[in-house]
C-alpha cells in the first residue's frame, strides 16, 4: 500500500505543514531537494564538495530503508546489573554444543564467567530413562544408560538350545543337539514330549505376522512327529495349543511369547530324530519411550524447545521424534514430529512431553539405541564465575571449539577447556601462554606466545590434546614483528603480523604452506579482525595503523578513508584495543577516542550503501554472535565495566537515540552568488511516538544557528514540515547546510528527503 501523505497545519508560527509534491514554489523562487539520504558520514572532503547525499555529521542514523534517514538502533543491558565491576570486558565468545546448549562467555581481570541462559532436560541415564513411560518393545534396562528395543532374536534353537527345554520321562536329551525318545533295553519308550524354553519374539501385538516354525527330524519306519505351539501376551496367560501341521507353518493369532510342544512317538524299533528348530519373525520391533512432563514455563521462549539426541541407527532401524503441549498438564495437544533442525513444533504451553518412535528394520539384528537426549529451551541470562583454573590478571580471553570441547587462551596461562561442566587445563601438552585461538581444517590452532611471539601451532585432526612436537609454523620469525591474530578464511588461515598478512594454505601436515599476501599491511587491533559480507561476497575486515582495510587475499582496499580525518584524531597509541563485529549487514567498529585509553565510540558501515555512521558513546571492547529465543542477536561487551549489551530499537540504554545529521553545504549551483533563503521542507513521518525534530542552519560554513522544534505526529503518514530559517536570522547564504536532531524518545522518526527554497540575487555591476 503506498504511503500516505498529508496536510494540516501547525500553530507554531515559524512552522507548518504541507504536500512537498506539487506544492506552489513562491514567484522567483527555486527548490533544490535532496531525496536520497544513503550516503553516510564523509569528513574527508569539505562538505561545500561532498555529493547531496552525503553527511559531514552522521550520528546514530539508520539508512536501511532505501533513500531514507531514521534513528539507528540503541543498546539494552543484558543484565540487571554488571556481573563484574573490576573493569572491562577482556574477551567476549560463544561456546555451542552438538546437543543444542549454548553459553556465552566473557573474562573480566582474572575470572571467566559463563552464561547458559537455557532451561536444559538432559535424559542420560537408567534412573532418567525411566522418568518416562514405554510402550511395545522398548526396554529402558536391556542396555544400561539406555534405551533400546528389546526382544530375543530367534533364529535357530538347536544343541545345547534343546537342553534349556523340558522333556518328559520318555525322552532322552543325552546325544547333544538331539530330542529322542528314551531307549529301555531294546525297545524306544513311547510317547514322549519335549517342551521348548520360553521364546520372546519381541513383537507389540497380534496384528503382527506371519510368524513360522520350521524344524529339521529323521522319521525311521513307524515313527511320527507331532509339532504344537501356543502364545501368550504377558507371558503368564496361555493360549491353547494349536497344531503345526508341517515345517514352515504359520503361528495362528500369534503374540510376544512363544512356546513349542514337539510329541516323538514310536513303535519301538526305532526314534524320531529332530536336530533343528527356527523361528521366523516376518515384523520389525517397534515401541515408544515418552518423557515425563517437563516443565517450562520459566522459559523465555516455550517456543524455543531444541531436541538433540544422541543415538545410534548405524546398523539400521529408525528413530522419529515427537512433542506434544499442554495449558495445564492434563488436556495435552496432539503429537507434533520433531522438525529436521531439532526444533520443536507443537504450541506454546508450559508443559510439554517429548516421545522417541524406535523401530528396527526387517533384520532386527542390531536394534537403534537412545544414549542420551537433551533437551533445551531459551531461560533468562546470568552471569556466573567458572571455577577450576586459576587465571592471571591482565590477560585477553579468546576462545575456540573442536570436538565439542570450548578451548580458551588468555597469552598468558596454559590453555584450558570447558565441556559446559568442568573447567580444567588443556591436555597434550599444548604450548602455554598462546594468545590466539581458531579452528581450522578440523585442527585447534594456537599462535603467539611471550616466547614465540612468531609461532603458529596444530593440534592432531579432531584431537585438541595431541599436539606433536614439530606440529608448528614459523611466520617471519626474525622480522621484529608479532602475531596480532588468526581466523579462518575461505580454505586458508589468515595470520596477522602488526606489518603483515600472511595465509597458511593445505589441509594436511605433509602440504600446508605460508604464503605472504599483504606487505606492509597488518593488523594492530587483535579483536579485529572479522569476515564480513560486501556485495554478496565474503571480505576479511581488520584494523591496521592505516584505518579499517577489507581484503579478499588478493586486493586490500582502505575502507576509511573517507573519514580518515576522524580516524587520525583517535587515539593511536591506543588503537590496538579497536574491536570488530558484523551483523546483518552492519559492521561495527569500535575505536578510543583522542585521549581514550579504551574504545569510547563505534563507526557503523553499512555494508549494502557502503557507507558510515557513528555511535558518538558506544564504548564496546568486543562482539559475539549469539543464538538465543530461536534467533540470532550481536552481544556488545562493555569496555568499562562487566557487562554485556543487546541490541534495542526503542532507546539507548533507557535515554533517547541521539539521532543527528547534516546535509550537505548547497551552493545551488552558484557558490559565487548570494542566495535569499526562504523556507525549508522537510517529509518525515514518526514511528512510535509523535517526534520531536530539532533544526538547525549552518550558512556559508559557519556557526549553526539557533534551533527550530517541530512535531511530527505519529499518525502514520508521511508529513512535510514547511519551517522559515529567517525565525532564527538565517535570510541569505552562499551555501546552506541543514541540521536535524531527533528529541524524542522511542519516535524513531524517519527523515525522507530535504528540500531548500531559494532565490539567487542579482550580481551588481562593479
Amino acid at each position: 500500500m503506498a504511503t500516505r501523505r498529508k496536510t494540516s497545519n501547525l500553530t507554531s508560527p515559524d512552522t507548518q505543514l504541507g504536500a512537498l509534491r506539487g506544492y506552489k514554489t513562491s514567484q522567483g523562487y527555486t527548490t533544490t531537494r535532496v531525496g536520497d539520504m544513503s550516503g553516510g558520514l564523509n569528513t574527508e572532503v569539505p562538505p561545500d564538495l561532498l555529493n547531496d547525499n552525503e553527511s559531514p555529521v552522521s550520528l546514530n542514523v539508520d539508512r536501511r530503508l532505501k533513500g531514507i534517514a531514521r534513528p539507528a538502533m540503541g543498546r539494552r543491558a543484558r543484565y540487571s546489573a554488571p556481573f563484574d565491576t573490576s573493569g572491562g570486558v577482556r574477551g567476549v565468545g560463544v561456546y555451542a554444543k552438538k546437543d543444542g546448549r549454548s553459553w556465552l562467555l566473557a573474562g573480566v581481570g582474572a575470572k571467566l564467567y559463563a552464561d547458559q541462559p537455557h532451561l536444559t532436560v538432559i535424559y542420560d541415564a537408567q534412573a532418567d530413562w525411566q522418568r518416562g513411560t514405554v510402550t511395545g518393545s522398548v526396554s529402558t534396562t536391556a542396555s544400561a544408560g539406555d534405551v533400546t528395543l528389546q526382544g530375543q532374536t530367534v533364529s535357530e534353537t538347536a544343541n545345547a538350545d534343546f537342553t534349556q527345554g523340558s522333556g518328559d520321562a520318555n525322552i532322552d536329551l543325552g546325544t547333544a543337539g538331539h530330542v529322542k525318545l528314551k531307549l529301555s533295553g531294546s525297545t524306544y519308550l513311547s510317547p514322549g514330549t519335549w517342551t521348548s524354553p520360553v521364546i520372546d519374539l519381541g513383537i507389540d501385538s497380534a496384528s503382527v505376522g506371519p510368524v513360522t516354525v520350521s524344524w529339521t527330524v529323521t522319521l525311521p519306519s513307524g515313527t511320527t512327529l507331532t509339532v504344537n505351539a501356543r502364545t501368550s501376551a504377558d507371558g503368564s496367560t496361555w493360549s491353547a495349543w494349536q497344531s503345526l501341521p508341517s515345517s514352515g507353518a504359520a503361528v495362528t493369532n500369534p503374540q510376544r511369547y512363544l512356546e513349542l510342544q514337539f510329541v516323538l512317538t514310536s513303535t519301538g524299533a526305532n526314534t524320531p530324530d529332530l536336530t533343528a528348530i527356527s523361528v521366523s519373525v516376518n515384523e520389525t520391533w517397534t515401541g515408544t519411550w515418552t518423557s515425563d512432563t517437563i516443565n517450562v514455563s520459566q522459559a523465555t521462549n516455550q517456543e524455543s524447545g531444541i531436541v538433540a539426541p544422541n543415538q545410534d541407527t548405524s546398523m539400521g532401524g529408525s528413530i522419529a521424534w515427537f512433542s506434544r503441549s499442554s495449558a495445564d498438564g492434563t488436556t495435552w495437544s496432539a503429537w507434533y514430529a520433531v522438525n529436521a533442525d531439532g526444533s520443536m513444533a507443537h504450541p506454546a504451553n508450559p508443559y510439554v512431553q517429548v516421545q522417541a518412535k524406535i523401530t528396527t528394520d526387517a533384520s532386527r539384528a542390531s536394534p537403534p539405541v537412545i544414549h542420551a537426549v537433551t533437551l533445551t529451551w531459551d531461560g533468562a541470562p546470568a552471569m556466573t564465575a567458572l571455577s577450576g583454573v586459576t587465571w592471571t590478571s591482565g590477560g585477553w580471553f579468546r576462545f575456540a571449539t573442536l570436538n565439542d570441547l570450548l578451548i580458551i587462551v588468555n597469552g598468558i596461562d596454559a590453555p584450558a577447556k570447558y565441556d559446559g561442566t568442568t573447567l580444567a587445563l588443556l591436555g597434550g601438552s599444548p604450548p602455554s601462554g598462546a594468545r590466539y585461538a581458531a579452528v581450522h581444517q578440523n585442527r585447534l590452532w594456537l599462535a603467539g606466545s611471550v616466547s614465540n611471539p612468531s609461532r603458529v601451532w596444530f593440534s592432531d585432526p579432531l584431537n585438541p590434546e595431541s599436539w606433536p612436537t614439530l606440529n608448528f609454523i614459523d611466520v617471519s620469525p626474525d622480522d621484529g614483528d608479532q602475531i596480532t591474530g588468526i581466523i579462518p578464511y575461505s580454505n586458508t588461515l589468515v595470520v596477522f603480523k602488526q606489518r603483515s598478512t600472511w595465509a597458511i594454505t593445505g589441509d594436511s601436515v605433509d602440504n600446508f604452506a605460508l604464503v605472504r599476501v599483504h606487505e606492509g599491511i597488518g593488523c594492530v587491533a587483535p579483536a579485529s579482525p572479522v569476515i564480513v559480507d560486501l556485495a554478496s561476497k565474503l571480505y576479511l575486515a581488520w584494523v591496521s595503523d592505516q584505518g579499517l582495510y577489507f581484503s579478499d587475499l588478493n586486493q586490500p582496499v582502505l575502507a576509511t578513508r573517507r573519514i580518515q580525518p576522524d580516524w587520525l584524531g583517535l587515539n593511536m597509541r591506543r588503537i590496538n584495543t579497536a574491536a570488530c563485529g558484523f551483523f546483518q549487514d552492519a559492521l561495527y567498529i569500535s575505536v578510543p577516542g583522542y585521549s581514550a585509553q579504551v574504545p569510547d565510540r563505534t563507526y557503523v558501515f553499512d555494508s549494502l550503501r557502503q557507507c558510515f555512521d557513528l555511535r558518538p558513546n558506544w564504548a564496546i571492547s568486543g562482539y559475539a554472535i549469539f543464538r538465543e529465543a530461536g534467533k540470532q542477536k550481536i552481544i556488545l561487551a562493555d569496555a568499562n565495566v562487566g557487562q554485556l549489551y543487546e541490541t534495542d530499537a526503542a532507546t539507548d540504554l533507557g535515554a533517547a537515540v541521539g539521532f543527528e545529521i547534516e546535509t550537505k553545504a548547497f551552493d545551488f549551483g552558484a557558490a559565487e552568488r548570494v542566495k535569499r533563503i526562504r523556507r525549508v521542507l522537510i517529509e518525515a513521518r514518526a514511528n512510535g511516538a509523535d517526534g520531536q525534530l530539532q533544526l538547525q542552519f549552518r550558512p556559508d560554513l559557519g556557526a549553526l544557528s539557533s534551533p527550530i522544534t517541530v512535531t511530527v505526529p505519529n499518525d502514520g503518514e508521511v508529513h512535510t514540515l514547511i519551517v522559515y530559517p529567517s525565525q532564527v536570522g538565517v535570510i541569505q547564504a552562499h551555501t546552506l547546510g541543514v541540521h536535524i536532531k531527533e528529541l524524542a524518545a522511542g519516535a524513531r522518526t524517519e527523515i525522507h528527503s530535504i528540500a531548500v527554497e531559494y532565490m539567487v540575487r542579482q550580481a551588481r555591476a562593479s
